[in-house]
């Protein structure tokens, strides 16, 4: 055993559960390795567990013996000194620790009579350290699984005391129903999905105090930087969408060419548009674009977790999805105004045409991907997570579509009283 694992190891010795110290202990003995003795005599001295205290001991004796064997008497290590009035424990006298600690056998632990061959041996270990490993991580679903496998190759590894101890700390029974457990699937079925509840369970509540404990101050900021895209985007695009089509007409008079009426009613009304014109457009589309954005969050939240079982916040979700929104944006403005620079001004406008394609695809690709931020927002039951996309566009048609007629008719009218020529 290496360093890693061995330490590994001395750190379960602590752990509140004995059946992880039993593990430990075991594992130890079977490494014997010199350096697992001070730990395992400190185990002798101070467990509460009478059981592990001799546990411990004859794991040290192992480890002694095994040593002795392979160097000369004067290079005995120490072995665990018993306090001062320990019960008489006999001396280690075998060679193999996995039958000095057999358990005792009970009819519920049937046991094949198969004898193992070396690769299927060597296979199921693997499989067993496997479950270990998962075990760990927190995987026990999977981790079961492993074992089962591990057992399904070598039904004798469970006689095994290392492999036995370790299935009884997975399975979370006594060693006597280790073979049961694992024979009856209804039985590790139960096991797995116990812990996967469990799993989910933690999952939900760290879920719920992020969301519960997420302040306002973090929205806050994406919704003024949303804002300020919403209020200078339009602006500063309808600006360069002016500068370039007047190039466009520039070049145009110099062939002699006249420019289409509908794109010179455009360019006239960029020029005529004024500061104050500006400024009433820019609070404009920043009052529909902070209503759109509220108005959506309200009705995908209340959809949401009325209707999916959703567990989250509003301002979770607002989280979530502005800061979401604002990269959409910032991506398809400064898209659309390199376009319009590029393109629009040397008078190859028809570029626009499949630079609106992609950009349509692009919103689709997010519309699809909206779905991931919703997961992230809340925990949804089975399918919630497929039917908050179709809600979510739905309530982003709706929205959007109520909010850029309003913003129509009041843009229409501001621009009427402010140009007179506007609409004739």
């Amino acid at each position: 055993m290496d360093t890693a694992n061995l330490d590994q190891y001395v750190q379960l010795l602590g752990s509140p559960d004995a059946s992880r110290r039993r593990q430990a202990i075991v594992a130890l003995g079977r490494s014997k390795s010199l350096a697992a003795l001070r730990p395992l005599a400190e185990v002798y001295r101070n467990d509460q567990d009478n059981e592990l205290r001799e546990l411990a001991l004859k794991a040290g004796q192992f480890i002694k013996a095994q040593a002795g064997a392979t160097t000369a008497p004067a290079a005995k290590p120490p072995e665990p000194e018993p306090p001062a009035a320990p019960a008489f424990v006999p001396p280690f006298t075998v060679d193999n620790l996995d039958e000095a600690l057999e358990p005792k056998k009970t009819p519920e632990a049937v046991k094949p009579a198969r004898k193992p061959s070396a690769n299927s041996a060597l296979q199921a270990k693997a499989y067993a350290e496997e479950a270990l490993t998962l075990s760990m991580r927190g995987e026990v679903d999977k981790a079961i699984k492993a074992l089962k496998k591990a057992y399904k190759v070598q039904p004798n590894l469970m006689d095994d005391t290392y492999y036995l101890s370790m299935a009884t700390t997975i399975l979370h029974c006594e060693e006597a129903q280790v073979h049961a457990y694992l024979q009856d699937a209804g039985r590790a079925n139960t096991i797995i999905k116990s812990a996967a509840k469990e799993k989910t369970d933690a999952a939900v509540k760290s879920h719920i105090e992020e969301a519960t404990t997420m302040p306002w101050l973090g929205v806050s900021l994406d919704l003024i930087i949303f804002g300020l895209i919403m209020a200078i985007g339009p602006v500063v695009l309808l600006l360069v969408t002016g500068q370039g089509l007047q190039s466009w007409a520039l070049l145009l008079a110099e062939d002699g060419s006249e420019m289409d009426r509908t794109i010179a009613d455009i360019l006239a009304l960029t020029q005529a548009l004024d500061a104050r014109a500006l400024v009433l457009m820019s609070i404009t589309f920043l009052v529909s674009g902070l209503v759109s954005v509220s108005v959506q969050c309200l009705a995908i939240h209340y959809s949401l977790t009325r209707f999916l079982g959703g567990k989250g916040t509003l301002r979770f979700l607002m989280y979530k999805l502005i800061s979401y929104y604002n990269r959409i944006l910032l991506t398809v403005i400064v898209v659309l105004l390199l376009t319009v620079w590029l393109f629009v001004g040397n008078g190859v406008a028809i570029v626009m045409i499949p630079v609106f394609i992609v950009l349509g695809l692009f919103a689709l690709l997010k519309l699809i991907k909206l779905g991931d931020r919703l997961s992230e927002a809340y925990k949804f039951t089975t399918g919630g997570g497929c039917m908050s996309v179709v809600i979510a566009g739905l309530v982003l048609v709706v929205s959007n579509g109520a909010i850029a007629y309003i913003v129509y008719l009041v843009l229409g009218s501001v621009l009427v009283n402010i140009l007179p020529t506007f609409g004739q």
